[in-house]
C-alpha cells in the first residue's frame, strides 16, 4: 500500500526566462512573490545573463530584511549543438534572423 504521509520539503520552483530583452525583470519579480510564500525559487541563466541576476539579487538581500532568498543555477549555452556562433545567448542579438530556428534548438537542449 502507497504511502500518504506528506514531505515537509518546501516546493521548489525553477524559472527559465525566454532569453530576449524585456524577461529579466518580470521574471524576477515572478520569482520573489514565490519566494516571499516560502516557495524555494531558482532561476536558471546562462553565463551571460547571471551576472545581471546576481547584480539585482544581491541588492535585493541588501535593501530587505526577509530570507526570501532566490537561488541561481547556471547552464552553459549549447552554441556548437546548434550551429550558433559564440557569446550569441539573446535572441535579439543575433547576426542573422536566419538563426532564429538554431537559436531555439539551443534553447531546447538546455
Amino acid at each position: 500500500m502507497a504511502s500518504t504521509a506528506q514531505s515537509n520539503d518546501p516546493l521548489h520552483v525553477f524559472f527559465f526566462p525566454f532569453m530576449s530583452p524585456g524577461h529579466l525583470s518580470p521574471m524576477i519579480d515572478i520569482a520573489r512573490l514565490f519566494a516571499s510564500h516560502g516557495t524555494k525559487a531558482t532561476i536558471l541563466a546562462t553565463p551571460q545573463k547571471i551576472t545581471r541576476f546576481q547584480t539585482i539579487l544581491n541588492r535585493d538581500q541588501h535593501t530587505t530584511n526577509n530570507n526570501n532568498i532566490i537561488d541561481l543555477l547556471v547552464l552553459d549555452f549549447p552554441y556548437s549543438e546548434a550551429n550558433l556562433p559564440e557569446n550569441y545567448e539573446n535572441l535579439d542579438t543575433l547576426p542573422s534572423r536566419n538563426l532564429s530556428y538554431n537559436f531555439t534548438k539551443a534553447i531546447m537542449t538546455l
